[in-house]
């Protein structure tokens, strides 16, 4: 498998996996759809090779009008809990129909789905309110490899350290710098929802949950971490690698995910 980052951050998220031929988006949050088609061509995925979109929760960072677009036009559904779904089409009328249209396939948390060529796992994760429908995490797998994707989270629950341990690639959210969001000037109400248990992952919460998934004494570990969604304001990419690499040891690699530029290919 392979694995690209288009985008991460509060501006907006991409992601796309593939094996071959065939691939997933991993939420389609910014830009336009043919942003998002250049970006795959230019990353060496064909946008028709691609038969599903993977949403994590209904917030427009990560199910925007593009994931709506590009469904409709390579006619493959957005995968998603049908609460996340219901969300997006609260917040915005364009949303409705999709499902009659067959371009919504729900999902189920802590549940396997097979889609495409692709095995998919769920893991629920506490985020946002009733606007983020019902927040997912996901462990994908195929050809005997596995990614598993998880941000905007305001915790890690304990069967999320297992899930990251049987992956050979994690991207994980490291959203904040505590220091840097307790002193942003930003209302008290916004810092307590980020910083609480269904905002985000700040670095040392990062940091800590990969300690955990990298303790001695388990049979398997993941080979590459990208940390992804750094705050603009309230991080720094070198404070995010500084404190997950003193957690992990040196022979994985650990990467930060780009808010505007994709990354580079990666090998899974």
């Amino acid at each position: 498998m392979r694995f690209v980052v288009l985008a991460s951050g509060s501006s907006g998220n991409v992601s796309a996996v593939w094996n071959g031929t065939r691939g997933l988006l991993i939420d389609a949050g910014t830009g336009s759809s043919k942003g998002i088609e250049g970006a795959l061509r230019s990353a060496g995925l064909d946008p028709s090779g691609i038969s599903g979109i993977l949403v994590t929760h209904a917030h427009s960072d990560h199910f925007g009008q593009p994931a709506r677009i590009f469904a409709k036009k390579y006619g493959v559904p957005v995968l998603t809990h049908r609460e996340t779904y219901e969300a997006a089409c609260r917040r915005a009328r364009a949303f409705h129909g999709m499902d009659q249209r067959g371009h919504v396939r729900f999902l189920t948390e802590q549940a396997d789905h097979l889609h495409d060529v692709f095995q998919i796992r769920t893991w629920a994760v506490p985020h946002g309110s009733e606007s983020a429908g019902r927040p997912l995490a996901f462990s994908i797998r195929c050809g005997g490899r596995c990614v598993f994707y998880a941000t905007d989270l305001g915790m890690v629950p304990p069967y999320l350290i297992g899930a990251m341990r049987e992956a050979d690639f994690v991207l994980l959210e490291s959203n904040y710098d505590e220091e840097m969001e307790l002193s942003s000037g930003r209302p008290d109400h916004l810092v307590e929802w980020v910083m609480g248990p269904t905002g985000h992952l700040s670095n040392g919460q990062a940091s800590e949950a990969l300690a955990r998934v990298f303790e001695p004494g388990h049979p398997r570990y993941p080979r590459r971490v990208v940390l992804a969604h750094l705050s603009e304001d309230c991080n720094r990419p070198e404070l995010a690698i500084s404190a997950a690499r003193s957690r992990v040891p040196r022979d994985v690699e650990v990467h930060v995910a780009a808010r505007y530029e994709a990354s580079t290919v990666w090998e899974v």
